[in-house]
This record gives structure tokens, C-alpha cells and sequence, in this order.
């Protein structure tokens, strides 16, 4: 039996998005894909894993757009990206501390759980 072309293209989504977020967690462990003047620092959009991501991908920097784009539930988002919740995931307050690997594996743990449930749902029939 052939798959609904709705699943295929559903499907392609997903990896798109999947891919985007491995990209950007690449990119956060190695500097040497960053654009030449593109200078780490967590307390800035513009120089944090958003600018990164802003300039890697030409993306607006647009949080609702870059939270669609990485497929992330909000609160995922905010506590990878946002300041107000810096304190809490990376368990400091010295935001100029947090490194671009502190970033890259705490968006690798959100990929890895967003992928399992991808995965249960498909195995399990719970997806649309």
C-alpha cells in the first residue's frame, strides 16, 4: 500500500524542521561556520543562537517565525533562547557565561525529545 500524499508531505515538513534544528545546534558547536563577523554574546539577540539562526538561515529575526521554523514548543523556545529563563536552564545568572555549547545542548535535548515523540506517534498511530 502507497502512502496518502498528505503523510509524504508531512513528512517533509518534519524533516525540514528537524534538520533546521540540527543545523543550528552544528553551527552552535563550531565556530567556524559562523558568519566572519558574527561575535557570541547570549544577553544580545542579535549575537545569541537568534542572530545565528537570523543570519545562517536569512531569516527575520522574528521569534514566533524562528519558533515555527525550528518546530519548538514555546516553552521550549523560551527556555533555550530567552534571557528571562537563562537562569533556570543554564543555572546562572552571569548570562555573558552562557556559551554557545551550553545552547547547542540544550536544544539537542529538546530535538532528541521532540524526535522521540515524533517517532512514538508514527509507530503508534497518535499523529494526525
Amino acid at each position: 500500500m502507497k502512502p496518502h500524499p498528505d503523510l509524504i508531505e508531512r513528512a517533509r515538513v518534519v524533516d525540514a524542521v528537524g534538520m533546521r534544528r540540527e543545523m543550528l545546534i552544528a553551527a552552535l558547536r563550531d565556530e567556524k561556520t559562523w558568519p566572519c563577523d558574527f561575535e557570541w554574546n547570549f544577553t544580545n539577540c542579535k549575537t545569541c543562537a537568534i542572530g545565528l539562526f537570523e543570519q545562517l538561515f536569512q531569516q527575520p529575526n522574528n521569534h514566533r517565525e524562528m519558533l515555527t521554523l525550528l518546530g519548538l514548543p514555546i516553552e521550549d523556545f523560551d527556555d533555550t533562547f530567552c534571557l528571562a529563563f537563562a537562569a533556570k536552564t543554564y543555572g546562572t545568572d552571569d548570562y555573558k557565561s552562557i556559551t554557545p555549547t551550553m545552547v547547542a545542548d540544550r536544544l539537542e535535548q529538546v530535538h532528541r525529545q521532540i524526535q522521540s515523540a515524533l517517532t512514538e506517534a508514527a509507530f503508534c498511530g497518535d499523529g494526525e
